[in-house]
């Protein structure tokens, strides 16, 4: 099968679970024998040609279309994936028979209600309408993402429209450690922000609690609009390969306050590196947590945070770690490894 994959995301600068994705769908399918063209529709560094053919210029005189065109003609492609909003706009002419798979990765229009938007929200909005009623089929990554569409609310999409695949991990990436029997570090990643990952909250509820011997992480991307973080927690900034996959094996405790997750593959990571996992019941990470292999939190404010981390505290000693959470939330990384899913999105994939 040829794949033409669209995205915004440059595989040689990752800045979250969508550039991740494009890297590991890229290496997957090309493992099971199929053809990937990948295009970026945004200004980058060069790309490796490994997993891109080409970028295709977003600058005005530069027909995207017909770039688009050429590509599928020259690489008789046989089905388009494109992911998120942000890259369906050479889609919209475009006359072809070929089918066109939407990935929808993250909908801001869903997380931020409609009285909150402004003009640039409605036109994000208008985007992503236009692809979720063009493409032939809609791809998700948990229940809570197809629930948020198919039951009523801004969407109201229909169900047989949707297919919802696996997301997945390379777990042998990830640095398994066993031996946590004291409680040294309560980590945060994700990006430094407050309305869907709910940092704010997060730093606020570890400053609630006695810590003493223990330190607090931040790791993550921030931006100038990001909240202030205080000193009693250290952060790192965004880290990659090696270096995150060292952060995840030094954190004991991880913890993901999220608001609004289709996803997080944060979680996954954690899992896989033998932190315990605290987490945001509700959203994406019900695919793989539950209270077997994680803890889940008792709400998402600053007290409801430190509320729960506190019997884990108090706990982790005579809990010996929660050797037991832990280990069961390996054996559930590793169900979760790309072998495993890219299965799904062949399926999802072919007509």
């Amino acid at each position: 099968m040829n794949i033409l994959n669209i995205t915004h995301e440059n595989v040689d600068a990752l800045q979250g679970g969508l550039g991740t994705f494009t890297l590991m769908f890229a290496q997957a399918m090309k493992q099971e024998g199929h053809k990937i063209v990948s295009v970026l529709t945004e200004h980058s560094p060069s790309p490796p040609s490994e997993f891109f053919a080409l970028k295709i210029s977003p600058d005005p005189g530069f027909s995207q279309l017909k770039q688009l065109e050429k590509i599928i003609s020259v690489n008789k492609i046989d089905v388009i994936l494109v992911n998120d909003r942000q890259n369906f706009r050479p889609i919209l002419k475009l006359e072809t028979d070929i089918p066109i798979v939407f990935a929808l990765h993250l909908s801001y229009p869903d997380m931020i209600h409609p009285y909150r938007w402004d003009d640039n929200m409605w036109k994000e909005y208008t985007m992503e309408r236009a692809a979720l009623d063009i493409a032939d089929r809609i791809v998700v990554f948990s229940e809570f993402s197809k629930n948020r569409l198919t039951s009523g609310g801004i969407y109201n999409i229909k169900e047989s429209r949707i297919r919802k695949v696996k997301m997945g991990i390379n777990p042998e990436e990830w640095r398994f450690v066993g031996n946590r029997r004291e409680l040294k570090t309560i980590s945060y990643f994700g990006r430094i922000e407050n309305l869907q990952k709910n940092f704010q909250s997060f730093v606020d509820g570890v400053g609630l609690l006695d810590l003493k011997g223990i330190q607090v992480n931040a790791y993550g991307h921030s931006f100038k609009d990001s909240p202030t973080i205080p000193r009693r927690v250290q952060y790192h900034g965004m880290q990659r390969g090696g270096e995150l996959a060292k952060a995840y094996a030094a954190s004991d405790i991880v913890v993901m306050p999220s608001l609004y997750e289709p996803f997080g593959l944060v979680g996954l990571e954690a899992m896989a590196s033998g932190s315990l996992l605290v987490y945001t019941p509700g959203l994406g990470m019900d695919e793989y947590a539950d209270e077997r292999n994680a803890i889940p939190l008792q709400g998402t404010t600053a007290d409801d945070i430190a509320n729960s981390l506190v019997p884990v505290i108090e706990n982790w000693g005579s809990n010996k770690g929660y050797h037991s959470h832990r280990r069961n939330a390996l054996a559930t990384a590793r169900s979760w490894s790309w072998k495993e899913v890219s299965k799904d999105l062949v399926e999802a994939l072919t007509y």
